[in-house]
């Protein structure tokens, strides 16, 4: 009967062992599916951002173009201002007026 408990005994541990490690194997698997979930969550995030970003940056380099697009037309008046500031001043000096005898 000693024998018999003994091995009874030896069988229940490993039947312990085996219930503890599957345990921690599906303790392991919940994690891994709880880290799965956050990693799409933060994946969905990201995507959200990165066409939220595009979106964005694109509104940017458009405002940036009609900003170069306004400055190059403020240069060219600003240009044709002082030409004509210029051609003004030049005839004022020209005029008979100005001429000391």
């Amino acid at each position: 009967m000693s024998a018999d408990v003994s091995g009874s005994s030896s069988t229940f541990q490993e039947i312990c062992t085996l219930e503890n490690q599957i345990h921690r194997v599906e303790m392991n698997l919940m994690e891994a599916q709880h880290i799965k979930k956050k990693y799409r969550i933060i994946q969905s995030n990201l995507l959200e951002d990165s066409i939220a970003f595009e979106s964005t940056l694109m509104k940017i380099e458009e405002a940036i173009k009609k900003q170069e697009s306004e400055m190059i037309h403020l240069k060219v008046r600003a240009g044709a201002q002082v030409r004509c500031r210029t051609r003004q001043t030049d005839t004022q000096t020209d005029s008979p007026l100005h001429h000391e005898v």
